[in-house]
């Protein structure tokens, strides 16, 4: 790989690191239940949280961090 898109994809990654120590947890909405009375549609939306483990984010902050000292120490 060439040495900036190391350093870019080395930032990308530490970026997504810091992202997950600081928010620990993602949205999302999940669909729990359709109903259907003739024409008429009913749905109910769940919004729900997954946890995102703080050792995964501070591997992925020091992985990001390595490809970006990788990136910076290839001539």
């Amino acid at each position: 790989m060439k040495r900036s898109t190391l350093i870019t994809v080395g930032i990308v990654v530490a970026v997504l690191g810091v992202a997950g120590l600081v928010f620990g947890q993602i949205p999302y909405d999940r669909d729990s239940a359709t109903v259907e009375l003739g024409s008429v549609e009913l749905s109910a939306g769940v919004q729900e949280e997954a946890d995102i483990p703080p050792i995964l984010a501070g591997a992925v902050l020091v992985a990001g961090l390595g490809l970006i000292g990788v990136g910076a120490t290839r001539s």
